[in-house]
């Protein structure tokens, strides 16, 4: 079953997210600022930006606008920083509106919400006016790397290299059959990656909660890249035929390699003393469990395609780091700590 929050949290926690739902609308509206749900061509991640601006904003006012503690508003660290996994703080149900057309008293707070609909406004003014965000010349990657100094510390590095392998795969993406393979190209490939690699190894490495098959999926994944550009040496251009899976690269980490660690993270950073967090957890369980053959299946995919094409050898279509179903289960029972084999999909 689908994960509801509104199903699943208490009213005063509902009536808290409805206030700052308000403040955030008014504070976009007095600043002229249409939000949108699409990505940019030229964008790193595959998700909309503003999208990842809302979700940091809504971040901002639970842990700044209280006194001490945090507002009882669910959040977890996921795919690309945090994550409001409220439907009404995506960018397409978001209506920006002026004060002046405010229905409602702007000093006023739901019943159970503890600051007013003015006090969210001007939290999110503030925001708004400070964030460089919203500058014409800001770089995505560079504004998230700088929001990922706020991660929790034992997933810091690993956003970061995440952000880094994503930026060469874009870069890999504008790769054609008329790009001129020379040999400086293809060693200013490699002075790039090699680092970026064994940086992302590293930071992986370092975060024991992700399962081990997690972590060899997304490593088979960045191997795979590492084969590819092998197939780069000695070659004066790719062919069509090859092309097309090499550009597919990014698309398939953002959708079908980083997806999986990123479950787990989001998974270990929901607290559960937040409302709603107990069933958010229980979703992203069953989640996990439906959806990981099939990011197995797709990175099987790619790999066979990059071998008929000609990119990699043919010793390299199957995953070096495939463990049996079995194990699988086994190690998310000890993570999750839970029982996958009498788990039911709601």
């Amino acid at each position: 079953m689908p994960f509801s929050y509104f199903e699943s949290a208490d009213q005063s926690a509902i009536h808290v997210v409805k206030d700052m739902r308000d403040g955030l609308q008014l504070a976009l509206g007095e600043h002229g600022i249409k939000l949108s749900n699409s990505n940019r061509e030229d964008a790193v991640v595959g998700v909309s930006p503003d999208l990842l601006w809302v979700n940091k904003a809504v971040y901002r006012a639970v842990n700044e606008i209280p006194r001490s503690g945090e507002l009882p508003v669910l959040y977890t660290w996921f795919r690309y920083g945090p994550s409001v996994p409220i439907p009404i703080f995506h960018t397409d149900q978001l209506v920006p509106t002026t004060l002046g057309k405010y229905a409602g008293n702007l000093q006023d707070s739901r019943r159970g919400s503890n600051h007013t609909v003015y006090e969210y406004f001007e939290f999110f003014d503030t925001l708004i006016k400070n964030d460089k965000f919203f500058d014409a010349d800001q770089n995505l990657a560079e504004y998230l790397l700088e929001l990922y100094n706020d991660a929790p510390p034992s997933y810091r590095d690993l956003y970061k290299n995440n952000i880094r392998i994503q930026e060469f795969l874009a870069d890999l993406k504008s790769v054609t059959h008329a790009t001129p393979m020379t040999e400086k190209r293809v060693d200013e490939y490699y002075s790039k990656f090699e680092p970026i690699k064994s940086q992302f190894e590293r930071s992986l490495y370092k975060t024991s909660e992700i399962p081990v098959e997690s972590e060899d999926h997304i490593l088979d994944f960045i191997y795979l890249i590492e084969s590819v550009l092998e197939s780069f040496k000695g070659i004066d251009f790719i062919s069509r035929k090859q092309q097309s899976p090499i550009n597919d690269l990014w698309y398939k980490y953002q959708k079908h390699g980083w997806p999986w660690p990123a479950n787990w993270i989001s998974y270990k950073t929901s607290d559960v003393n937040k409302p709603a967090a107990t069933d958010f957890q229980r979703y992203l369980k069953s989640e996990i469990a439906v959806q990981k053959s099939g990011w197995q299946d797709e990175i099987r995919a790619l790999r066979i395609r990059l071998r008929k094409s000609g990119v990699i050898d043919e010793g390299l279509s199957q995953t070096p780091l495939d463990i049996g179903g079995e194990a699988v289960s086994q190690i998310d029972d000890a993570i999750l700590g839970g029982n996958p084999s009498s788990q039911t999909h709601e």
